[in-house]
């Protein structure tokens, strides 16, 4: 086995892909399965007074492709961060309303430091690119009241980086504004 030294919270990112199943040969029942047992074993395999977190979809649909009921994470998960597109960035947006139902577990909603503006446009250079900009202040507390009100626990923060460019403005030819 191996062992962490001080492991105090392992995050499980369930966002970077649409599902881990080729949906037309599983059926939920045995997505449910495959993933309860996953979960298990990673509960095992870490020390017990290690929290668990898994950062998932907000949307009914995407979690029964994953084999994922909010019910069935009590016992195996500590906490859940919801995390949705960058197209719609608020809560309610999203299902998060559902998820908070669903679920006791404690609930954060993930705010991401980036909006896409939703359209590919010529930035310099005349190169095509989706552009992306920072979210203002006004923004983050809009995110953060928008959240609160649809049952979240707390803000998890992504892809803020106060501390250095963005990789955006480092490799793309589209910048983004500065931090207000």
């Amino acid at each position: 086995a191996v062992t962490y030294p001080q492991l105090r919270t392992l995050e499980l990112d369930f966002l970077r892909t649409a599902t881990l199943f080729n949906i037309s040969r599983t059926d939920f029942v045995d997505r449910a399965r495959i993933m309860a047992n996953f979960l298990a074993a990673i509960r095992r395999g870490i020390p017990s007074s290690t929290r668990l977190g898994l950062r998932l979809p907000p949307n009914r649909r995407l979690l029964l492709e994953l084999g994922i009921t909010p019910s069935a994470l009590h016992g195996i998960a500590d906490y859940v961060v919801a995390g949705v597109d960058f197209f719609g960035f608020l809560a309610s947006d999203s299902e998060f309303a559902w998820l908070r139902a669903e679920t006791s577990l404690p609930l954060y909603f993930e705010v991401a430091a980036l909006v896409l503006r939703g359209r590919v446009g010529a930035c310099r250079g005349g190169d095509e690119a989706m552009g992306s900009e920072r979210l203002t202040a006004e923004q983050l507390t809009t995110v953060a009241l928008d959240a609160f009100a649809n049952g979240a626990d707390g803000i998890s923060a992504f892809n803020f980086e106060y501390f250095r460019p963005l990789m955006s403005e480092v490799a793309s030819p589209c910048p983004t504004r500065p931090y207000s």
